[in-house]
């Protein structure tokens, strides 16, 4: 299979592309978990790294006036570095070292609550490895600023709980992943998460871990008013249906392209993962 070039994946994320072209690219990363992931974690590293949202405006030649400079290039060194990490354990920690809002803290601290809580969450259909592999994806969105994140210790650790009973689902009892994630750190997160889903992969299921961390995503970010792009919603809706998840799941994934604020997006993306818990 060819792979989209590091430029492609910079103009679709820029919007430089036509409506053929754009769906072509959404097209290959339905079918191809290697572009699908360097797509997410170049939107992600660029959300991360805010200096990469600024425009840069350069004075041209014979002209007084500031013309804007596209982002293109600044897309094109972000995908290009995460193609470059994706294919190695990263060592340096790539993370911005800021840890979760009180709003965040107190909404992930009602959830484990529930969880927690017999008349509340459970695992839906704990033999699902689908379900898992969402689940998993999920509590690793979490985990990311959890681990930068001193005051939270707890939290962490009920994650850390979660997430290692539902990789347990995949891997054998022993398995060095298992103690890597129960002594999970700032400084180990990257290289957990590239193993987690590598392991993942191998079993087929490396786009609902991306379709849980996604859906994760939305929820947290909504609560600082960031908004996906249109394309990650086409892109997600479209795993949904290949894994045959429940018609609920992309019922709802269509209603957020149409939510009005970033509050119904937050209270949809929060139905779209109850159905993997109750």
């Amino acid at each position: 299979m060819t792979h989209l070039e590091d430029e492609d994946i910079a103009r679709l994320i820029d919007g430089m592309v036509g409506e053929a072209e754009r769906k072509r690219m959404l097209d290959h990363m339905a079918d191809c978990e290697s572009c699908l992931s360097v797509y997410s974690e170049t939107i992600k590293f660029l959300e991360e790294e805010g200096e990469l949202k600024e425009v840069v405006e350069l004075k041209p030649q014979n002209s007084g006036k500031l013309i804007p400079m596209r982002r293109r290039a600044w897309l094109s060194l972000a995908a290009a570095l995460v193609f470059f990490l994706a294919g190695i354990y990263i060592i340096v920690d790539m993370l911005p070292t800021a840890g979760l809002t009180d709003t965040q803290a107190a909404f992930h601290q009602k959830r484990i609550n529930e969880i927690w809580n017999p008349s509340g969450h459970h695992f839906s259909d704990p033999n699902n490895k689908e379900f898992a592999a969402v689940r998993i994806g999920i509590w690793m969105e979490d985990l990311g600023p959890l681990t930068k994140d001193k005051k939270r210790t707890e939290l962490k650790a009920k994650y850390i709980e979660f997430l290692v009973e539902d990789l347990e689902r995949f891997l054998p009892e022993g398995d060095p992943l298992l103690l890597e994630v129960a002594g999970l750190s700032k400084k180990t997160f990257r290289d957990v998460e590239v193993k987690a889903r590598m392991k993942l992969d191998g079993f087929g299921m490396g786009k609902l871990y991306q379709f849980g961390r996604f859906i994760e995503n939305i929820l947290m970010t909504a609560v600082t008013e960031k908004l996906p792009a249109v394309e990650e919603l086409a892109l997600y809706l479209g795993i949904a249906k290949e894994h045959q998840l429940p018609q609920g799941v992309s019922r709802l994934l269509s209603g957020l392209s149409r939510a009005a604020d970033p509050a119904s997006m937050a209270e949809i993306s929060e139905d779209v993962i109850e159905i993997f818990f109750e």
